[in-house]
């Protein structure tokens, strides 16, 4: 809202309902945001025919006249990675679901992994809710065997991260002293944790500017795809393993 009032422009609100976009239509906007991934909302080609610029702000298929803004989920795994590679683990394990956001994930750490000579000692992919997923989920990482068990963990999100705490402290152990543990996202609960969870901060901001310049359209046409490099934010929930 402060960048639209900056701007001299007013701001539209609509939910994701199917056909709230072409509702929208009636308001005559000067453009359109989407926001989120995966989003494939109806009444894009509306506004696509008549010439206004679209944008979305999340991961997706890439649509002809549609620009994006997302995180670089690579760059930021690949930091995540090294930061964990640089205490000495080289035992990864992924807590994750078969969701399209998670699947894309996952895909994108065992590629940090393989480039750094490295590779997923563990997964579990659980379709439950994604505390109920990372509570399981690490229940099942605890049950390997020592020599095969990872000793750094990366959860898909900050909620999946929260359970598997809870699932460590369930099981009388703890990070990082029994397990490194980290998350994605940086939700306000990941610093209110017990650890205070390290994660990846989604770079929420600086997507918002990115978008509204697409829209706005005074820097020349805007690139198909804009990625943003989230910030490792590190707390107490990482630690060198006891083993490597």
């Amino acid at each position: 809202q402060g960048l639209a009032r900056r701007h001299h422009y007013a701001l539209l609100l609509a939910g994701g309902a199917p056909d709230d976009l072409s509702a929208l239509w009636k308001d005559a906007p000067d453009g359109l945001m989407v926001v989120g991934s995966d989003f494939c909302p109806a009444g894009l080609d509306v506004f696509l025919k008549a010439g206004k610029p679209v944008t979305q702000i999340g991961w997706g298929v890439l649509r002809p006249g549609v620009s994006r803004v997302a995180m670089d989920q690579a760059a930021g795994l690949g930091g995540l990675v090294d930061y964990l590679a640089g205490l000495g683990h080289r035992r990864f394990g992924w807590l994750g679901s078969a969701q399209a956001p998670n699947r894309r994930r996952e895909a994108l750490l065992r590629g940090a992994l393989r480039q750094r000579g490295l590779a997923l000692a563990g997964a579990a992919r659980l379709d439950l809710p994604p505390a109920e997923a990372g509570a399981a989920g690490m229940t099942h990482l605890l049950a390997r065997s020592a020599r095969c068990a990872p000793t750094a963990v990366i959860a898909a999100d900050d909620v999946m991260a929260l359970g598997a705490l809870r699932a460590l402290h369930a099981a009388g152990r703890w990070a990082p002293e029994a397990i490194s543990l980290a998350g994605i996202d940086d939700i306000p609960a990941a610093r209110l944790a017990i650890p205070a969870l390290t994660t990846l901060r989604q770079p929420v901001r600086r997507m918002i500017d990115a978008a509204f310049r697409n829209l706005l359209g005074r820097d020349g046409p805007p690139a198909p795809e804009t990625l943003i490099a989230p910030e490792l934010i590190v707390r107490e929930s990482c630690g060198n393993p006891l083993t490597t």
